[in-house]
């Protein structure tokens, strides 16, 4: 009677083992990470209002990624998915935008431009990058004499 249960329990043990493996296998193939998205920061209208210069972070969880791209539309395009057709940079970094003529766009931005992908043409606009260096935007105050 005891090589019964004994056996009886192998086997309960073996198909519990078996299920939990199946049960593991079958979970891990539902699993699909969380796809990369864009964030829009801010967006810029060219003068005459046909372009628009968009800034935007792209998130992707999975990777646990963050960076920073621009990307010049028609004035009613949406951006598209993925990274920008103006400037990319591989982390997520301060940038600002201003239109200086229909054909003309200036981008400023900390981050340092030789690290990233920039286009200075990008159909009849062209495009002047400027890196901001970190500079004291309150000067300090002067040192007190006798002090």
């Amino acid at each position: 009677m005891r090589d019964f249960q004994a056996r009886q329990r192998a086997e309960l043990s073996a198909t519990l083992w078996s299920l939990a493996a199946v049960l593991i296998l079958g979970l891990s193939g539902c699993y699909k990470p969380e796809p990369c998205r864009n964030e829009i920061s801010s967006t810029a209208s060219s003068p005459n209002g046909k372009l628009k210069a968009v800034v935007f972070k792209r998130v992707c969880p999975y990777e646990q990624t963050v960076s920073s791209g621009i990307s010049i539309l028609g004035a009613s395009d949406e951006i598209p998915d993925g990274i920008g057709n103006t400037f990319s940079y591989s982390e997520n970094t301060p940038i600002r935008v201003a239109w200086i003529r229909d054909d003309r766009l200036a981008v400023y931005t900390y981050g340092n431009l030789s690290k990233a992908t920039k286009i200075d043409r990008v159909g009849n606009v062209t495009v002047e990058y400027s890196e901001i260096m970190d500079t004291e935007l309150v000067p300090p105050l002067p040192e007190r004499k006798g002090e």
